[in-house]
């Protein structure tokens, strides 16, 4: 597989062409996940399921919604014919939704022992200087503070080459998670830097958004779901 097999103009042009042509369908889908999102903040502010503070249910909502998502983006993409029944399709089997969040906590697990510790010393660092100045500033706060800066390295290169996870695993239900994990990597063999610079033009894209009181998420995000599956679909076919 080369490095040159897509591009990025014509990815974010496939996404936005999707993105336009499936407009009403989106709206009705971020409206039904909305009103169950809600439904489930509502529980919570009822007392039930929370545990230390944690929303336990919500968090469990918002990544079986994502899981949805990403399944109908797959399927739009496909150009395959579609229902709103299609939404939670996925979710009705239990194999599907067990190894999705055993993958996710895998995923979320590797990338907090990574970066955790670097923020932290970071903040010890930084406090030092806003409290004490540079001169307390010890060899060895740096040498702490460059060591957990390396685990950044393994944490970057595992946030972007797994990344596809739950893509793989919607097509490859029959997999075991070992073997999604083996297949994912495969995928993103040798494009690691064109699969980082087009997160970051996702990151950018979405930032925009935001910063266009939030409204600009209603375009940025459909158009990064369809770019995400699109670009799934070219490293699927030139893994093969």
């Amino acid at each position: 597989m080369t490095k040159q097999h897509f591009n990025f103009e014509e990815i974010f042009g496939f996404a936005w062409s999707k993105t336009k042509q499936h407009a009403w369908f989106l709206i009705c889908s971020f409206i039904i996940y909305s009103v169950i999102m809600s439904a489930v903040s509502g529980v919570h502010l009822l007392g039930f399921l929370a545990f230390k503070g944690v929303p336990l249910l919500e968090q469990l909502v918002a990544l079986l919604i994502a899981l949805s998502a990403v399944s109908m983006s797959l399927i739009i993409v496909r150009n395959e014919s579609f229902t709103f029944a299609d939404l939670f399709n996925k979710l009705k089997s239990p194999k599907v939704v067990l190894s999705f969040l055993t993958l996710t906590i895998l995923y979320v697990l590797f990338l907090s022992i990574c970066f955790i510790p670097f923020v932290g010393a970071f903040l010890a660092t930084l406090q030092t200087l806003v409290f004490l100045g540079f001169n307390a500033v010890t060899p060895q706060l740096l040498a702490i503070l460059i060591g957990t800066a390396l685990l950044i390295i393994p944490g970057v290169y595992v946030m972007i080459c797994f990344k596809f996870y739950p893509y793989v695993l919607l097509e490859n239900e029959h997999m075991s998670i070992l073997e999604i994990i083996k297949h994912t990597r495969k995928l993103t063999c040798c494009v690691f830097w064109k699969l980082f610079a087009f997160l970051i033009i996702l990151l950018a894209l979405n930032i925009l958004g935001l910063l266009a009181f939030g409204v600009g998420l209603f375009l940025t995000v459909p158009v990064s779901l369809f770019a995400f599956a699109h670009l799934y679909r070219k490293l699927e076919v030139h893994t093969h």
